[in-house]
């Protein structure tokens, strides 16, 4: 009977033994598993800081349509400048956010495909590839959205990073500048004092540039319209004492600016 307590007494230390072995084995287990988990977790993290560390957006472009001084349609032209896809999942123009658009991507071979996308919907802009967005007015969620042409637009790229790319177009400032100097006068055969109505020093700021100078002048009697950076106009052909006159300037994005001013005789 002794020999047989002191054999379960062993055998009972041997099961503690193993259960205290298994106990360690399995601590020792999730332990890894729990430390494998963190590294991926933590290797994950980075791999989503990298890539939305090199994310890179850019509006490259605008082209307006407008309609009696208003914004009709915009094109824009996104290029993506990382090495890594980039995911957009909202854009706002002058902080409108967009409800859907149109697509114009070019793949690999060159051909032009034309998509419509909404916003519950993100589309992917491939490394270093570009796409061209058509907008209209109905595309926004302010229904009735109004745009100016003379007014600055913003446009914002909102991604999956939370990432925001944003680019503002400048409406050119139109500057009017009047000097008088004789010249000749075809009509009357001798030398006549002129105006001489210089858009040169019209401002536009950014990487826009002005295209256009239109001229509208108002001597009293009739309109006179006159293209140009540069414009003469005979004031002393008739007897008012001023002349009105208008300009204005449109940019190679579409957009306007316009000045006025008052020429006594």
């Amino acid at each position: 009977m002794k020999k047989l307590a002191n054999d379960q007494s062993a055998i009972s230390e041997i099961v503690g033994a193993l259960m205290l072995i298994l106990i360690v084995v399995i601590a020792a287990s999730s332990l890894a598993v729990f430390v494998n988990q963190q590294q991926k977790i933590l290797q994950d993290n980075q791999l989503i800081k990298t890539q939305k560390q090199g994310e890179s957006l850019l509006v490259t472009s605008i082209n307006i349509g407008s309609n009696n001084s208003k914004i009709s349609s915009l094109n824009l032209t996104i290029s993506s400048q990382d090495q890594g896809g980039s995911e957009i999942d909202r854009i706002s123009i002058n902080d409108h956010v967009l409800r859907f658009f149109n697509i114009t991507r070019t793949d690999e071979k060159g051909n032009i495909g034309y998509v419509p996308f909404n916003s519950t919907s993100k589309f992917l802009i491939a490394s270093q590839q570009t796409v061209y967005l058509n907008v209209s007015m109905t595309d926004f969620f302010d229904r009735g959205i109004q745009l100016s042409t003379e007014d600055s637009i913003v446009v914002k790229l909102f991604t999956a990073y939370s990432n925001e790319f944003d680019k503002t177009f400048y409406a050119p400032s139109a500057i009017i500048n009047i000097n008088t100097e004789s010249q000749w006068n075809g009509t009357a055969r001798n030398y006549t004092p002129f105006l001489i109505l210089d858009g040169s020093g019209s401002d536009q700021a950014g990487d826009s540039s002005i295209a256009k100078w239109n001229w509208t002048i108002y001597d009293g009697v009739t309109n006179l319209t006159e293209h140009g950076r540069k414009v003469r106009f005979d004031p002393y052909s008739t007897a008012e004492t001023k002349v009105n006159i208008t300009l204005t300037v449109e940019n190679t994005n579409g957009m306007i600016g316009t000045a006025k001013t008052t020429y006594y005789i």
